[in-house]
């Protein structure tokens, strides 16, 4: 029997290249999608859409009934130091949001982050999950990111291998720059 996946940010770049890679596999696909998102990118795709927001943690807890795992991918993408309070709302609050409607529900939760949100190592000690953040970075992006990262596994930061089906720590995979089809549409 194939499982469900509730997919946030399903509109996105990142998120619906995700829904698209699970269909292909076999999975059901569940993607909240906000009122105010472009259908474009999921049109002709079998999923199953419910309304939603990740900074409503009701609308959330709600997607997440039934669904078997949630892949976090919504985020606020905007390079600069303007936005913070909506970079924060979607970033923290919203990955916050996901987090805890992922471990009431008893699922499985990969959080999509960043590499932005990683520490910096140098070519003769590169850095992993463990690499103390880097200096302060002035973009609103990374530094939500970060905080997002604490909030989806309840105050601590990622450790290599730990969240694979445990629903208290969410698997982070961490892309850097994507690029391609099937994201929004501009």
């Amino acid at each position: 029997m194939a499982r469900w996946v509730l997919v946030t940010g399903a509109t996105g770049l990142v998120g619906n290249n995700v829904v698209r890679a699970l269909i292909e596999r076999g999975d059901r696909v569940r993607a909240m999608v906000r009122h105010t998102s472009d259908p474009r990118p999921l049109a002709g795709l079998d999923v199953q859409t419910v309304p939603g927001d990740v900074r409503d943690a009701e609308s959330v807890r709600r997607a997440c009934e039934g669904a078997d795992c949630l892949v976090h991918a919504a985020a606020y993408v905007q390079l600069g130091r303007s936005m913070f309070d909506l970079h924060r709302a979607v970033n923290v609050q919203g990955t916050q949001n996901a987090a805890r409607a992922a471990r009431a529900a008893g699922i499985r939760m990969v959080h999509v982050s960043t590499v932005d949100a990683l520490g910096f190592g140098s070519p003769d000690q590169p850095a992993d999950e463990q690499a103390p953040p880097g200096p302060y970075v002035p973009c609103n992006y990374v530094l939500t990111k970060r905080q997002a990262e604490q909030r989806a596994g309840g105050g601590q930061l990622p450790q290599p291998g730990r969240g694979l089906h445990d629903s208290r720590h969410p698997d982070t995979p961490a892309p850097a720059t994507p690029y391609g089809p099937a994201g929004s549409l501009l």
